[in-house]
């Protein structure tokens, strides 16, 4: 199986990239992953997000539909970006990461990189415009709200990411009841919508401002890895 086993272990595990700071745990896991210790099929200690890397790492999976997708290209990518942090002190990486999270997403300061759609299309660039209800709109129509609702806009990168690895979920469980054709078509019709007129229209410009302003590059390379994903989910057509 590819790095999360699977579209929607990819897009929970991208979420959870973007909504926090690694742990200690989860930064010792990604960078022994990066560096191959263990070997190229063995299990990831600690794990992150939950557990999504505790996988068996090793070429290219099936998709949940059947199809056949080159997701190995991007997470070699992805695993070169990280081997570079091999030879750093664990601590020392940590504390560079959490500043890099600050000054890209959060402040104090204007954020560099900032985590919502629509400060990326639309004008004017402000938060809570009609883009977030459009998001607000589409997470309603498969019953699903963000917690923070009106404390944090719900067209964040990380809720944009889960979402659509419930909807994959959804897709799988869909395809998997003897009656459930016609609901796994239509989640999968909601899938290649949400991406064409939400996520694959701004994630390119995100993950371009990170590499601009990641002097980490941690950032920069979760950025990639998550808009190549997109960009390969969308030319597939594995929706």
């Amino acid at each position: 199986m590819p790095l999360c086993g699977g579209r929607a272990e990819r897009y929970r595990l991208l979420a959870h990239v973007f909504q926090s700071e690694p742990s200690a745990n989860e930064l010792g896991a990604l960078v022994d992953w990066a560096d191959g210790a263990g070997g190229g099929g063995s299990r990831v200690a600690g794990g992150v997000g939950g557990g999504v890397l505790d996988a068996p790492l090793a070429g290219t999976g099936a998709t949940e539909g059947g199809g056949q997708a080159s997701a190995s290209e991007h997470e070699d990518r992805l695993r070169e970006q990280l081997r570079g942090f091999a030879d750093h002190d664990l601590q020392a990486l940590q504390t560079d990461i959490r500043t890099a999270y600050a000054e890209l997403f959060v402040g104090p300061r204007p954020p560099l990189a900032p985590l919502y759609e629509s400060l990326y299309r639309g004008f004017p660039r402000r938060l809570f415009t009609d883009v977030t209800r459009s998001v607000r709109d589409a997470y309603r129509r498969q019953g699903m709200e963000v917690a923070a609702k009106n404390r944090i806009p719900d067209d964040h990168l990380g809720f944009e990411l889960g979402f659509m690895a419930c909807l994959c979920d959804k897709a799988q469980d869909a395809a998997r009841a003897q009656s459930g054709q016609e609901e796994e078509l239509l989640l999968r019709s909601a899938q290649q919508e949400f991406l064409s007129e939400h996520l694959a229209l701004w994630i390119g410009g995100f993950a371009a401002k990170v590499r601009a302003a990641d002097t980490c590059g941690y950032y920069a390379a979760w950025a990639d890895f998550a808009a190549s994903h997109v960009e390969e989910d969308c030319r597939l057509g594995l929706l």
